[in-house]
C-alpha cells in the first residue's frame, strides 16, 4: 500500500504539472488564433495513444484464504478512442494493455519457484471526456474484455500455462493537446479478472487478481 500511495501522489503531481503547462500553452494558442481569425482547425475524432508505465498489483488469493504477494512490473499500452461530435462528452474505443508480474510470497513465505507472468489484455472502452480549457481533456471510463495470462515456472518443475479469463477496468486520464495532431497523456487504470487464473501447478490458481496500471503516453489525433 505504501508503494501504491507513493506512486499515486507522484501521478497527481505530474498531472498538475501537465495541466499548468497546458494552460500556459493554451494562452499562447489563444493569442495565435486571435491574430488569424480566418484560420479554423479541423481536429479528427480518433485519438491513438501509445505509452508505457508500471503495474502495481494488489495481493491475490490462493486456496481461498492464502495471501499471494505479487511483484510490481513494467506495463505498456496502446489505445484507439473515437470522440463523438454529435453526442457531447462520449467516447468509445479499444484498449490493448500488457504488463508483467511475479508471485513473490504466499502467506509471507517466499514462493519456492522462479516465475514470470506476462499478461495481455484487449478491452472495449466507453467513457466521458470533459474539456478543461482549450487543450486539456479529462477522461473517465470503463471497459470489459479478455486477458491472456502466460505463466512460466522455472526450477525443478520448469513448465508453463496459458490461461484466458475475462477482465474489466476503470480508468481516469488527462490528455494535453500540444498541437492539432500531437499531444501527451497520463492515465490510471484499475484492472481485475472475472475468474481464477490457472498456473502450471495443478490446484494453484490466482483468485481475485487485481492491479493498478499507471501510464504516460504520446497521443496522435486524426
Amino acid at each position: 500500500m505504501k508503494k501504491l500511495l507513493t506512486i499515486s501522489i507522484a501521478f497527481l503531481f505530474v498531472t498538475q504539472g501537465f495541466i499548468a503547462s497546458a494552460q500556459s500553452t493554451s494562452e499562447s494558442s489563444d493569442s495565435l488564433e486571435n491574430s488569424s481569425p480566418d484560420e479554423t482547425s479541423d481536429r479528427g475524432n480518433f485519438v491513438l495513444s501509445v505509452g508505457g508505465g508500471v503495474s502495481v498489483p494488489f495481493d491475490a488469493k490462493m486456496f481461498g484464504t492464502a495471501d499471494v504477494e505479487m511483484d510490481d512490473g513494467p506495463a505498456a499500452t496502446m489505445t484507439l478512442n473515437y470522440f463523438f461530435e454529435d453526442i457531447d462528452y462520449l467516447y468509445v474505443g479499444l484498449d490493448f494493455t500488457y504488463f508483467n508480474t511475479e508471485i513473490s510470497r504466499i502467506n509471507s513465505f517466499p514462493f519456492p519457484f522462479s516465475n514470470s507472468i506476462d499478461v495481455y489484455n484487449g478491452l472495449a472502452t466507453v467513457g466521458v471526456a470533459l474539456p478543461v480549457g482549450d487543450i486539456v481533456l479529462l477522461t473517465v471510463g470503463g471497459g470489459f474484455g479478455v486477458g491472456v495470462f502466460d505463466t512460466d515456472f522455472g526450477g525443478v518443475i520448469s513448465s508453463s500455462k496459458t490461461s484466458t479469463v475475462g477482465v474489466y477496468k476503470l480508468e481516469i486520464g488527462a490528455q494535453f493537446e500540444l498541437t492539432e495532431s500531437w499531444g501527451l497523456g497520463v492515465g490510471y487504470k484499475f484492472m481485475g479478472t472475472t475468474s481464477d487464473v490457472k498456473t502450471p501447478l495443478t490446484g494453484f490458481t490466482l483468485e481475485d487478481f487485481q492491479t493498478n496500471v499507471f501510464t504516460a503516453a504520446v497521443t496522435f489525433r486524426f
